[in-house]
């Protein structure tokens, strides 16, 4: 569980919504917090290896697209933990999201797709169990995030060009990406008190 005064930050957080949602494929991202002896983690999955997964082995929060039958965005935050880590919707309590993001489409012809980041509050002790989706799970601190001399920089190479790119390593498991701007967007938030 997260403080009270928490809940009321994640609730006023001034989350951007793209302007480009209602024309865009839609999918969420579920970021649940807990309160922990040791200071406030946020839940990740590493994703399981598979070779048309563009994503594959990245480590990320669990979510994906909104199905037809979702009633709204949060219902597909739920949906997509439920799924991939058995966790019940009454076992975490929306709290506030943060802006949305534009995920470029990995393949030609592919739409492009807005990501909601939807942040929750554990309720009780979770106690996930990973689907075929996920290769492990783990509760990251975010005062590691928070924690500048832990940010590092890669070089990754797409269509002939390299680019530097931002990551943190914890835990052998390297955070950067849509993840990263996430979790950066989080600790601004954090910050704001």
């Amino acid at each position: 569980m997260i403080s009270a005064a928490l809940q009321q930050q994640c609730q006023q957080w001034p989350a951007e919504k793209k302007w480009y949602r209602p024309i865009s494929q839609r999918a969420a991202v579920c970021i649940i917090l807990d309160q922990q002896p040791d200071g406030l983690h946020m839940l990740m999955i590493q994703r399981a290896e598979h070779p048309n997964d563009p994503w594959s082995g990245q480590m990320g929060f669990p979510g994906g697209k909104q199905d037809l039958d979702d009633a709204n965005i949060t219902i597909t935050a739920l949906r997509e933990a439920s799924e991939e880590l058995s966790i019940a919707a009454k076992s975490i309590q929306r709290v506030g999201r943060l802006s949305d993001i534009l995920a470029r489409p990995y393949r030609a012809f592919k739409p492009a797709m807005t990501v909601t980041p939807i942040i929750f509050a554990a309720n009780d002790q979770l106690s996930p169990s990973a689907n075929h989706e996920v290769q492990d799970w783990l509760w990251l601190p975010l005062d590691f995030f928070q924690d500048q001399q832990n940010r590092q920089a890669m070089q990754i190479e797409k269509a002939g060009l390299s680019h530097e790119l931002p990551f943190y390593e914890f835990a052998n498991k390297r955070v950067w990406g849509l993840s990263l701007m996430m979790i950066d967007e989080l600790c601004h938030l954090l910050a704001s008190e």
